[in-house]
């Protein structure tokens, strides 16, 4: 419902644990739901609470990263290396997203 969902969004913006720990952990709860109650929009909507959160979070991470640059004119290549590998788990993410909502689709073809 959208009363756990809202918590649980207001918890995941406090917690101090990793994207990549949060994210699988809380995208599999999240599809549990939206596989059981298509129609659920609670589910939906914290479905693209995470995706929007895991976008802005890699995005400040970016402009830390580059204000650290800016700032101590040095290019630490095992930090972009990080960066570049947590950009690309995510494009990873999303493309599973893609076809979980794909196969939804083909299951539910009343969802639509």
């Amino acid at each position: 419902n959208y009363s756990a969902f809202h918590h649980r969004s207001l918890y995941i913006k406090r917690s101090e644990r990793g994207l990549r720990e949060v994210l699988p952990e809380e995208l599999s709860i999240v599809e549990n739901a939206i596989f059981t109650e298509p129609d659920d929009q609670s589910a939906w909507w914290y479905h693209q609470f995470l995706l929007n959160w895991a976008s802005a979070e890699l995005q400040q991470s970016a402009d830390k990263s580059d204000q650290e640059k800016e700032k101590d004119g040095d290019d630490d290549n095992d930090k972009e290396k990080d960066r570049k590998e947590l950009v690309q788990w995510f494009v990873e993410v999303l493309q599973q997203q893609m076809e979980l909502v794909a196969s939804l689709l083909e299951l539910e073809e009343s969802c639509r």
